[in-house]
């Protein structure tokens, strides 16, 4: 791994320690940081996941909305 990966993993875990910080166990708040990243860096987990579905656009959610 380079330095370029390396730097893309403490980013990632950055984002993680932002999203779990209302955690107020330390130690459960570190379980939740470091499975969620190695879900994310493990390929044969990440298969696993299901696919993110993607939103509607603004335009589309508002025709739907205005359609009997």
């Amino acid at each position: 791994m380079g330095e370029q990966g390396a730097e893309s993993i403490h980013a990632h875990i950055n984002h993680l320690e932002r999203t779990y910080q209302s955690i107020p166990n330390e130690l459960d708040r570190l379980k939740y940081i470091f499975q969620e990243q190695a879900l994310e860096s493990d390929p044969s987990l990440t298969a696993l996941r299901p696919p993110l579905k993607k939103r509607k656009k603004a335009t589309e959610a508002t025709e739907e909305l205005s359609t009997p």
